[in-house]
């Protein structure tokens, strides 16, 4: 019912030509604000419904695959409070817009929604925020607010960054997690590369530096040292961070750069290797050729 009051808020709010601006911005506020408060009320909805009630719910979380339950419970009362919030994100108007992703970087962080028993609630990134990200960078939503919308890219930039260090520890058990943040350096990529002469690429690099900075310090990603082996975690993100912050690496582990590939010694000093090897001499003569073994059987006889 609230949802639906909300929906309806957000037509009249965009529909009706005689409002003025400030009701139009009121009704968008409040259907935004009742949209949001439905967060508080998913726990008591999901645990009514009787779902993610199985057997599974226990097992380990790097184990667990999406369960009916489970997934059934995040279409049916997560997702469509994100949905709705997102697209309020790229409402036209400046203010609900800001008011939409403030709403929407409470919900992600309900402590309700995530949790180790489940993984559905990932889809936070690929449902949510990626798509966010992807719409504001299209030129036809930049210039419906070019001013505005630059700022909206910035904060969904820092949302993005935001959400992804408040669940590290839960994400760093799940098998998609390498795959989650090469798709995040690539939205960052994006965005700082968008062209459009706004501020992120100075936002970009620094929430990117914070990022890296929190994963170090968690042993989440660390370079090879004392000949431990090289991870795939630290070459992929080396060499996806040097493709649009190419000194990044470089000023958060120094010492990094100082690390060489283990190299393969040249042409020539395997040839001179190769000359010193020397047979050694066998004190043994030579066995009897078959000629002098004939002439040695003749004078026995």
């Amino acid at each position: 019912m609230t949802y639906c009051i909300a929906s309806l808020y957000l037509r009249e709010s965009t529909a009706d030509p005689e409002n003025s601006e400030n009701e139009v911005v009121d009704r968008g506020f409040k259907a935004v604000v009742m949209i949001y408060q439905l967060t508080n009320r998913v726990p008591a909805l999901i645990e009514q419904s009787h779902l993610e009630r199985n057997e599974g719910r226990l097992r380990p979380f790097h184990s667990l695959p999406f369960s009916a339950d489970s997934l059934q419970a995040w279409r049916t009362y997560w997702s469509p409070i994100f949905e709705a919030l997102r697209s309020q994100c790229l409402n036209p108007c400046r203010e609900i817009r800001h008011q939409a992703l403030s709403c929407l970087q409470n919900s992600l962080l309900s402590p309700s929604l995530a949790s180790a028993n489940h993984q559905e609630w990932t889809a936070i990134f690929s449902e949510v925020l990626f798509p966010l990200i992807s719409r504001l960078l299209r030129p036809e939503i930049y210039q419906i607010d070019p001013v505005g919308m630059s700022d909206t890219r910035i904060q969904a930039a820092n949302l993005l960054c935001k959400i992804f260090l408040h669940y590290l520890v839960l994400l760093s058990e799940w098998d998609g997690m390498l795959d989650l943040w090469l798709r995040i350096l690539d939205v960052l990529d994006r965005l700082m590369n968008s062209g459009q002469g706004d501020n992120l690429e100075e936002a970009v690099p620094e929430s990117l530096k914070n990022i890296l900075l929190v994963m170090a310090d968690g042993d989440f990603i660390k370079p090879p040292v004392d000949g431990q082996p090289r991870t795939r975690m630290w070459d992929e993100t080396v060499k996806r961070v040097d493709r649009f912050v190419p000194d990044l690496i470089g000023e958060i582990f120094p010492k990094s750069k100082e690390v060489p590939a283990v190299p393969e010694p040249p042409a020539e000093e395997a040839q001179k290797v190769e000359n010193l090897v020397v047979e050694p001499k066998s004190e043994r003569p030579p066995p009897p050729s078959v000629e002098e073994a004939k002439e040695v059987d003749e004078g026995v006889a």
